[in-house]
């Protein structure tokens, strides 16, 4: 026993070089897993299983309310203020369909046990028990002006999910979840429907976390090298030990029973302008059997890669002869009690459904006769293998990642430690690939299992603009009969949230809250050294580390050799490499070899700006991949087919895949337009942003609408033109190799690395000195399918004569989480609300999910006055160092560290760039940060607006925009 924990299990799990300990708490049940190694990037979590039993949110809404203040630590909003100074590399909390989730990680020893205490008080002794605004805020409520104005409703939850279910595919999956579970948690929308959220009441919002937040309902996940000793007594001694065990009746129950032959049909809104046709969703969906099934579990994933989701997948090649749809998609789902297979076809009509379905069974009948072609399964089983060995996660820690893992396991009541193990199950599957191991799979979970259903979305003209009036109707009749005290009651209340929200914090409170010191903060910054080489005339950089037996093999090209007008082929370009045949391969056997022997070819175009001169940009394609050693020469043989022999003249091809780009295009502006904001936006000031747009942004998205409605009459055209811009690009006189590896791996990379040569022309094109006009508007892109707003403001400091310094960085921090997040969150209901103050001089005020417009810009534009207001004291100026310090320090892949090594090179930043600005940001004081005062005034003052929101919000504020463009 060690701290009132019974250690139940301890194992040396190898494939993530780790020793595991599973704990039960004797006194209350609680169970604990510790993932012990050497990895400082700690990782902490408690989770619960929460079952929603409506779609009112509830499970949601709590997630963010127990984030805000609690019994020792009564400080409103501790999370944003420890988001804006802590040296986390992940902090947040997440609410599953059956389960509610919060982790975060660190670095610092010292921080990661005063964070931890944090998150514990704040899941076991919430403030909102008798702080009733807590839910308003978090949630929703009623807002009243005075007796004349309208009543509206508010809430961050309520804004949040009016955003996220605009998209036809949430609203999809939740019709798919309702039809197959209807017995079980799964039917509700566990983040909430705002149709809904607005009858959760504070009584039953109380009696759900006395219902689920307990010892004994939790999960706590440890990662890493901190002190186990130390972690177990601050968790039992400080929490667990005060309560007593609690029996739970909370499992979920399989959903066994089921109605046969689903088939249903329901509504999801476009613009009145829009034309219906094409613009429908079918779906056929398979339950399978319980997630708890390790082996099922990694073969659903194998068959859903070679039936759907890679390029030479069976039923996507299927389809793509047939003119039944723009897209095909798939989902595999392998978190709930039970697994879930999803095959979508995307604006499609629904006149087409039987045909869709006739072709799902009998591609599934035939391949279960005449068997899957070896390669796709073992191209499916490689990928799945090299990237369970890279271990890399996107930025993500291994901890949280690890944690995720686990928890379906752990949740269901099974082994959790078997989650983390993959080496069996890889052999498994090896083993089965000479068998008809994955075609019974296919007959028993997809071709006779009955638990299915077919779900269609079908476009309704106006269908949000209907709901909206009737939400406003609904509104008007509840005023009206209201009565004169209720009206009062409202208004009263409308007053007393406001009061709280800007209530400040003492500094009482404040000191409460664990704070690092700036001697706690190393000072020396990290550095990325690159070696230059050269070979045969072929620049090599390279960045040694260590990499786990892995070579990243990365060539950019200098794209400035594309004139200005055929900029927006460069990105479709890269969108067709390796989906499109070669000379030597179909790109369905192409895709195979790549993923049978090597970690995967990306391309991507982007462009750098040069530190002394930032109208001087570089464009570029970088082609990333990563490889084992020993197929080093595999891999460059690919590449080079890929670059050098990619046939562009399959004219049925590339219509496909130019219609599938433009349907994932028209997903991305119309229903949620983040993206789009940030990309065009930037446009307005510099060459970089308006190079940006015209490869990423709306700009693309109109040349990609051009060339699909105008495809039949200039395919030949479009071939030509991507032949020759491939051949201009792909040349001997325009590239380099970065390369992250060993150095055991340095001589075998020089052999090897020259051989790209014999793959690449020798033309040698003249560099063109881009114009790309800045075309400076304010624009508001107006959907018919979002009920809430993205609002942006911005300017460039450069046209100003400021340059970057580290300061900025800080300041940027004081506006992001200080005033953008209490005036927008907190006070206005957005979701989201960020500025960006970047070394390219880019300045943006931003918010995400707003239900506001005007509102919002006069905040933007109030910005000066606060920080002419401010006075923070040097213990807030030094949460503000810390939080921006752990932006800028996050831990990096190696790979990610090599690129940004030489890029820092390629755009002339010196090797002590990183020192410099993190002795600028640690020397920050509060003088530093109002002197920048001015110039955060006269680029207020010559700011441009960039909203994307509701069309009618949008046309209500049309004085303030220079040119509306509807989106759908």
């Amino acid at each position: 026993m060690v701290h009132g924990f019974k250690l139940i299990k301890k194992e040396n799990v190898k494939e993530i070089n780790s020793l595991v300990y599973l704990f039960k708490h004797a006194k209350t049940n609680a169970e604990l897993i510790k993932v012990e190694n050497e990895d400082n990037n700690k990782t902490f979590s408690i989770s619960f299983k929460t079952l929603p039993y409506s779609n009112n949110g509830i499970a949601h809404i709590m997630e963010h309310s127990v984030l805000m203040g609690s019994k020792k630590y009564p400080v409103k909003d501790p999370f944003g203020i420890l988001s804006k100074g802590s040296m986390t590399t992940f902090l947040n909390a997440f609410t599953g369909s059956d389960r509610t989730i919060y982790p975060f990680s660190s670095t610092n020893d010292k921080e990661f046990m005063g964070l931890m205490d944090v998150y514990l008080d704040a899941v076991f002794n919430p403030l909102f028990y008798s702080e009733k605004n807590i839910l308003k805020q978090e949630g929703w409520y009623y807002s009243l002006k005075d007796f004349d104005s309208p009543l509206t409703v508010n809430g961050i939850v309520y804004n949040e999910m009016k955003g996220a279910l605009a998209s036809p595919y949430a609203q999809l999956w939740n019709h798919v979840l309702k039809a197959l579970f209807p017995d079980t948690v799964y039917k509700y929308i566990s983040g909430g429907d705002p149709r809904e959220i607005t009858q959760l009441k504070q009584d039953e919002f109380i009696k759900f976390h006395q219902n689920y937040y307990h010892p004994s309902n939790s999960y706590i996940f440890l990662y890493g090298n901190g002190d186990l000793n130390k972690e177990l007594e601050l968790i039992n001694h400080n929490y667990l030990s005060k309560y007593d065990k609690k029996e739970f009746n909370n499992s979920i129950k399989l959903q066994n029973n089921y109605r046969n032959n689903i088939d249903e049909e329901y509504k999801y809104s476009i613009s009145r302008n829009e034309e219906k046709k094409n613009k429908s969703f079918i779906s056929i969906n398979w339950v399978i059997e319980k997630s708890s099934d390790l082996k099922l579990k990694a073969a659903m994933k194998i068959i859903n890669d070679v039936l759907a989701s890679s390029s030479g997948a069976i039923l996507k090649k299927s389809l793509q002869d047939k003119e039944w749809g723009e897209d095909f998609v798939s989902s595999f789902d392998g978190s709930m009690k039970q697994m879930l297979l999803s095959l979508v076809l995307v604006n499609s009509d629904k006149k087409y459904k039987q045909n869709f379905l006739n072709l799902i069974y009998e591609e599934l009948n035939k391949t279960v006769k005449n068997g899957i072609e070896k390669d796709l399964i073992k191209a499916a089983i490689s990928d799945m293998e090299f990237h369970l060995r890279e271990a890399d996660y996107d930025g993500y820690s291994n901890g949280l990642v690890y944690n995720f893992k686990i928890l379906s396991n752990w949740m269901f009541g099974n082994n959790p430690i078997e989650s983390l193990k993959y080496e069996k199950i890889l052999a498994f599957l090896k083993e089965k690939v000479q068998t008809d191991y994955f075609e019974k799979i296919i007959k028993k979970h997809l071709i006779d299992n009955d638990h299915k259903a077919v779900i269609t979305l079908v476009p309704e003209k106006g269908l949000l603009e209907e709901e909206m009036l009737a939400e406003k109707k609904k509104l008007q009749k509840i005023k009206k009969e209201m009565s004169d005290e209720d009206v009062q009651r409202i208004i009263f209340e409308t007053k007393e949230l406001k009061k709280y929200q800007t209530k400040e914090n003492t500094k009482k409170m404040l000191d409460k809250l664990p704070l690092l010191s700036l001697k706690d903060i190393d000072r020396k910054a990290k550095r990325f050294p690159i070696v230059e080489d050269k070979i045969e005339d072929i620049n090599i950089n390279y960045y040694f580390t260590n990499t786990n037996n892995i070579i990243y093999f990365n060539l950019y090209f200098d794209t400035s050799v594309i004139p200005e007008e055929d900029i927006p082929y460069i990105s479709l370009l890269t969108d067709l490499l390796e989906e499109l045949d070669t000379k030597n391969y179909n790109y369905d056997k192409l895709s195979n070899q790549i993923r049978i022997n090597t970690g995967g070819i990306e391309y991507e175009t982007t462009c750098w700006k040069y530190k002394n001169n930032p109208n001087n940009l570089q464009p570029l394609i970088k082609i990333k991949s990563k490889v084992i050693p020993k197929k080093l020469d595999k891999l460059i043989e690919l590449v080079g087919e890929i670059i050098s022999n990619t046939v562009f003249t399959d004219y049925e091809r590339l219509m496909k895949l130019i219609k599938q780009i433009r349907s994932e295009l028209d997903m991305e502006h119309g229903y949620s337009g983040e993206s789009l904001g940030i990309i065009r936006l930037q446009s307005y000031f510099s060459k970089c942003g308006v190079y940006g747009d015209l490869i990423d942004g709306y700009e693309y998205y109109k040349f990609i609408r051009k060339l699909d409605e105008q495809f039949d009459s200039k395919k030949e055209n479009i071939a030509h033109k991507l032949k020759e811009i491939s051949e201009k690009i792909f040349s001997i006189n325009n590239f380099e190799i970065q390369t992250t590896l060993e150095k055991k791996d340095r001589d075998l990379f020089k052999r090897e690395a020259v051989k790209i040569k014999k793959y690449l022309t020798e033309k040698k094109e003249e560099k063109k000195n881009y114009i790309l006009k800045r075309n400076r508007k304010n624009e508001g892109f107006a959907s018919s399918s979002t009920g809430v707003q993205n609002v942006y403001l911005g300017a460039n400091y450069k046209d100003y004569g400021y340059n970057f310094e580290g300061s900025f960085m800080v300041l940027n921090q004081m506006i992001s989480r200080d005033y953008l997040h209490k005036n927008l969150r907190i006070e206005g209901g957005a979701y989201g609300a960020w500025s960006i103050l970047n070394t390219s001089g880019f300045f943006c005020l931003s918010s995400y999910r707003d239900p506001n417009l005007a509102e919002t810009l006069e905040i933007f534009k109030k910005v000066v006055k606060y920080i002419n207001n401010v006075n923070f004291s040097q213990k807030e100026i030094t949460r503000l160092i810390i939080g921006t310090i752990s932006t800028v320090e996050d831990p990096m892949s190696p790979s990610s560290e090599g690129q940004l090594g030489f890029k820092m090179k390629r755009i002339g930043l010196e090797k002590d760039y990183l020192q410099k600005i993190k002795n600028e940001i640690l020397d920050t004081n509060s003088k530093k940060i109002k002197n920048h005062r001015k110039m955060i005034e006269q680029l207020i003052e010559n700011s441009f607006v960039l909203v994307y929101g509701n069309a009618k919000k949008i046309k209500m504020n049309k004085n303030i925009f220079d040119k509306i463009i509807n989106l759908n």
